[in-house]
């Protein structure tokens, strides 16, 4: 199995880290794909687009010597961790709780190893990857991924909850296609024998 994907782009090329294994093996796979095809990088644009993985600042640094170690000197690496992320500190606590105030558009994602409050509306194409819980102060409409990677306590509330996917932990689930809801309250998603449940929340967030 395979755990990363070259995409030419317009721009340069985007290289998508699996988060299905460790970093370790996902470096020496990448090692080997640079070596491969590195006479068509000589001819690309060397933009590089890294996404996929939510990395540490020492994976970050260890990935782009390796990456220089191969490529041409005028590569330029950034990064989109899920779809565009906003920076976050890799040193919060498992128990920090990140707020976000404002609508996350299409094209945006937040990541925390905590919790995460949005105080607004998350729109489809957004995304949120959390550690811990994520609580939606408005719309719910793009993917979040609670409880990342195997933290099956986590559980995601929103005050109206129509998401284009959830994830809470390794189990996920989709909104039914062409799916009308004639009642919109605040609800909670919460993981119980491997399947995501979504219950009217009562009390006050």
């Amino acid at each position: 199995m395979e755990y990363i994907t070259l995409k030419g782009t317009k721009d340069g090329v985007t290289i998508v880290l699996s988060d299905e294994e460790t970093f370790e093996k996902i470096l020496l796979e990448l090692k080997e794909k640079l070596i491969k095809t590195k006479s068509f990088f000589s001819k690309a644009k060397n933009n590089l687009l890294i996404t996929g993985r939510i990395m540490t600042q020492t994976d970050r640094l260890e990935l782009e010597q390796t990456i220089m170690s191969i490529l041409p000197d005028n590569t330029q690496i950034d990064y989109q961790e899920g779809v565009c992320a906003e920076k976050v500190n890799q040193d919060e606590p498992a128990d920090y709780t990140m707020f976000f105030e404002g609508t996350l558009r299409s094209g945006r994602s937040v990541e925390s190893k905590g919790n995460i409050v949005v105080i607004g509306d998350v729109n489809p194409g957004a995304e949120i990857v959390a550690k811990g819980n994520v609580i939606v102060m408005g719309v719910l409409r793009g993917t979040v991924h609670a409880g990342y990677p195997n933290n099956r306590n986590a559980y995601i509330i929103a005050l109206n909850l129509a998401p284009t996917q959830l994830r809470i932990a390794d189990i996920i689930t989709r909104a039914p296609d062409n799916e009308v809801r004639k009642h919109i309250t605040t609800e909670k998603a919460y993981l119980k024998d491997d399947t995501i449940y979504i219950d009217e929340y009562l009390n006050k967030i």
